[in-house]
């Protein structure tokens, strides 16, 4: 138990540990905190959150990338988490894991003053749009066929679309000094050097 952590929350790559606020909890309250950050752990998404980390630090000057990106991991590892928790589970069989949400949630605010805190955290406070969002997605899971994987997918091939660059290829006719500039063709041009210089 961390006494200023706002939010339960997952650290660590090799022996991940499972943080808990000083928040008192039900027994069901803590069996689905600890089914929400095993199931983090499980999809590896601390992993995945170190490589978005390396993506912004290479692709800082993109503001699709250093500051969209993020955000969207979380939120839809955080979907895909609470839709392998409740999808299965009837109304009522969901009303103990929103009491948990709630719990936490008013717990990170009376906590948390700057509402920002770690990317890792079981609630997250820095977005009110996301927070409505996971709690119509609990209440009104997807129907089946639906998955996040879509979605990854399309942000994958966005972010790979940065990777290379495709230019048109200009040869001017004259350079900054006024002098002609002949471009090689291959097949039909030499170098012949003529001491440090070549023709």
């Amino acid at each position: 138990i961390v006494h200023s952590l706002p939010s339960p929350a997952v650290f660590g790559v090799h022996h991940p540990v499972i943080l808990l606020p000083d928040c008192e909890y039900s027994a069901e309250e803590l069996y689905y905190i600890f089914l929400h950050e095993l199931l983090h752990i499980k999809h590896r998404d601390f992993v995945m959150k170190f490589f978005c980390n390396i993506l912004i630090a290479v692709y800082w000057w993109n503001p699709v990338i250093s500051r969209l990106f993020p955000s969207l991991l979380q939120q839809i590892q955080e979907l895909y988490v609470d839709y392998a928790i409740t999808g299965s589970l009837g109304k009522e069989e969901r009303y103990p894991y929103l009491e948990c949400f709630h719990k936490t949630l008013k717990h990170s605010i009376m906590v948390s003053k700057d509402k920002s805190h770690s990317h890792y955290a079981f609630c997250d406070t820095s977005s009110e749009r996301n927070l409505m969002q996971r709690l119509t997605f609990i209440t009104n899971p997807f129907t089946k066929g639906k998955s996040p994987t879509a979605i990854v997918i399309a942000m994958m091939l966005f972010f790979l679309s940065y990777t290379f660059i495709f230019e048109a290829i200009y040869y001017p006719e004259y350079d900054e000094n006024d002098d002609k500039v002949y471009n090689m063709i291959e097949g039909n041009s030499y170098l012949i050097r003529n001491g440090d210089q070549f023709d």
